[in-house]
């Protein structure tokens, strides 16, 4: 018989290797949660510290020195800019880009794929 499948077939092997596979998937949830609770605290503070400068496509859109690019935080249909002047063109390419990643929720498919990533090696 083949040796690999012999060693495999033993179940205090497949036991340990279950046990050690939920173990980093419960320290890989635990750095999730711990990053999107710090991504928060991130965000209530950029918010603090920023201005409202308008609304593009009913997402409200602000202003703040705390960041260095546009960009969308978390699940929260903000856009944020930094304190940079940009021509009316750029802006409205920089709108509704960032518009478009609220829309089809990139933040929220991303983390979903994170999380379904560790049942990724299960089957």
């Amino acid at each position: 018989m083949n040796p690999l499948l012999d060693f495999f077939n033993q179940t205090y092997i497949v036991k340990l290797l279950i046990l050690l596979w939920l173990i980093g998937s419960a320290i890989f949830l635990i750095y999730f949660i711990k990053d999107y609770i710090h991504t928060e605290y991130i965000y209530k503070k950029i918010m603090k510290q920023s201005q409202i400068v308008g609304y593009r496509q009913s997402y409200p859109v602000y202003k703040s020195n705390l960041i260095y690019g546009p960009c969308v935080i978390g699940l929260h249909k903000t856009i944020l800019l930094p304190e940079t002047d940009y021509s009316e063109s750029d802006l409205n390419l920089i709108l509704a880009h960032e518009s478009f990643h609220i829309k089809k929720k990139h933040n929220l498919i991303k983390g979903i794929l994170l999380i379904a990533k560790l049942f990724e090696y299960e089957s």
